[in-house]
């Protein structure tokens, strides 16, 4: 668990029937709220899995039935269901098949290392707090056939829920190295983070990719900033969390990133990259890579995404914003004029 440092001024409850009133009376202006809450867990698909098919079938209908959306998405995207196939026989051959059980098996031994109500409760306690118009979504646990990691769609009941696809983050690095000979999702630069000590902050990111905006223009500025945003609320909101877990970087590139601050600055002010807006050099150098394309070799991917990072936490020091007005600020300009950003 990522180390949280507790004060006087932060309020401490636990349990599920304090959290209303925790909310009430925590109400300073952007205060963390440090509160173990129960995280909500659906497991029924994972523990249907290599039941003998008497048994699946006799409780076939009421995991179908538990959430139908999910059950929806679920045959669409995962089991490519998209041919009308009678659901029950196309699930039941899901559940049924015994090489899955055996990944749950292995699956839910890396899981149990994971303490959900203090490392996915907190984060998500704190982002309720924020955004109370947002809910505390619902997990659901499942096996995906390594398609999916962590996606986010409305239950029946019209509220936000995200589902896991537990092999994604075994930490199974000679497994996914594998995988990424005939699939690009699974290349190197991404395969060590696909373990629970990230799954936390993957968590969060997912639902701050929901929450916050696109950018409002296809500049190189808008989409550092609005990279920048979600890595100062990830920051926020999960209290103790690594840098390098945040960032997704080994330390090597975690220090060479903070200690090349200043030449970031000058490579994107050269030649106004800031605002030029070519699609293929922005994706390159905001979006997940094993290098940033025009910088030296040492350079890890995203390494443009730290500076917006830094440009978030110059504006807050400067203004004393709270996240849900730093939210309302769409305009990139106008956040860089009024952070007065300066490298280090």
């Amino acid at each position: 668990m990522y180390p949280v440092k507790i004060n006087k001024n932060l309020c401490l409850l636990t349990g599920a029937l304090a959290l209303g009133l925790l909310i009430m009376q925590c109400r300073a202006k952007d205060e963390l709220v440090i509160v173990t809450i129960p995280v909500k867990i659906e497991d029924a698909f994972l523990n249907l899995l290599g039941q003998p098919v008497a048994l699946i079938q006799r409780h076939l209908d009421s995991v179908l039935n538990l959430d139908r959306r999910f059950t929806e998405l679920f045959s669409e995207y995962i089991l490519g269901n998209q041919d009308s196939l009678d659901e029950k026989i196309v699930f039941e051959a899901y559940f049924a098949d015994t090489s899955r059980s055996r990944l749950r098996d292995s699956c839910s031994r890396i899981f149990k290392m994971l303490d959900w109500d203090q490392e996915v409760g907190i984060p998500l306690s704190n982002y309720h707090h924020q955004f109370p118009e947002r809910n505390i979504p619902k997990i659901y646990l499942l096996i995906t056939d390594f398609n999916y990691g962590i996606f986010i769609f409305q239950d029946d009941q019209g509220k936000d829920a995200i589902g896991i696809g537990e092999e994604m983050f075994t930490g199974n690095t000679d497994l996914y190295n594998q995988l990424a000979l005939n699939n690009p999702n699974f290349s190197a630069y991404l395969n060590r983070t696909f373990n629970v000590d990230h799954l936390p902050s993957k968590i969060i990111q997912a639902l701050l990719n929901d929450l916050l905006p696109a950018p409002t223009s296809n500049r190189l500025l808008d989409h550092i900033v609005s990279e920048g945003k979600k890595l100062y609320f990830a920051k926020r909101l999960i209290p103790g969390i690594p840098d390098t877990i945040l960032h997704e970087y080994t330390p090597a590139q975690w220090q060479w990133v903070t200690e090349n601050e200043r030449e970031i600055w000058r490579f994107l002010l050269t030649d106004k990259l800031l605002y030029q807006s070519r699609g293929k050099d922005i994706i390159n150098l905001v979006q997940a890579s094993p290098h940033s394309q025009g910088m030296p070799p040492e350079a890890p991917g995203r390494a443009v995404n730290y500076i917006g990072l830094k440009i978030m936490e110059s504006l807050v020091r400067n203004e004393n914003l709270n996240l849900q007005e730093i939210l309302n600020i769409q305009n990139a300009e106008d956040i860089l004029r009024r952070s007065r950003y300066k490298p280090r």
